[in-house]
């Protein structure tokens, strides 16, 4: 049943009529800029599922983050969909990420499909804060990941860095 609602949401989705731009409204970059603003700060929030969590079939998850210390937007995405199977060949990681599967977690999204041995990684990064607004994201933001709309595990934070 459960890959069936996905094949369903999947087909909507590709279907559906590609959105307008919007107006006046400033959306962050999909990746990573060549260069950060000197002294910028970042933090990710994370979730390790480990080899073998997932099983062969259609999968879905959604990432959430609210960080209202920070004054930063709340983040949650719309429900982003892969697949897992035995014919796709194992890379070194993959981050399961807002804007969708990827081998990098500062990166544009690659991954549509991986094996089911595959080493995975729930992460959203806040990139571009001063290095005290990240010291209290550490402290005060929730996150959490869902998946398959049965599970659900929180994002812990990582050290802040410097990309």
């Amino acid at each position: 049943m459960r890959s069936l609602t996905a094949a369903l949401l999947l087909v909507v989705f590709a279907c559906a009529e590609p959105l307008a731009p919007l107006e006046g409204v400033d959306l962050p970059p999909a990746s990573l800029p060549d260069q950060i603003e000197q002294g910028g700060w970042s933090v990710a929030f994370i979730h390790e599922f480990g080899e073998g969590f997932w099983e062969e079939g259609d999968h879905v998850y959604q990432l959430a983050l609210a960080c209202p210390e920070i004054e930063a937007a709340p983040i949650n995405t719309p429900p982003i969909f892969f697949e897992v199977g035995p014919l796709n060949l194992p890379v070194d990681h993959v981050y399961l990420r807002v804007g969708g599967p990827a081998d990098s977690r500062l990166g544009p999204p690659n991954v549509g499909a991986f094996n089911p041995q595959q080493t995975t990684t729930a992460v959203i990064t806040v990139l571009g804060i001063t290095e005290s607004q990240a010291q209290r994201a550490t402290e005060s933001c929730s996150g959490t990941v869902t998946w398959d709309l049965t599970g659900s595990a929180e994002l812990l934070p990582l050290e802040i860095f410097q990309p």
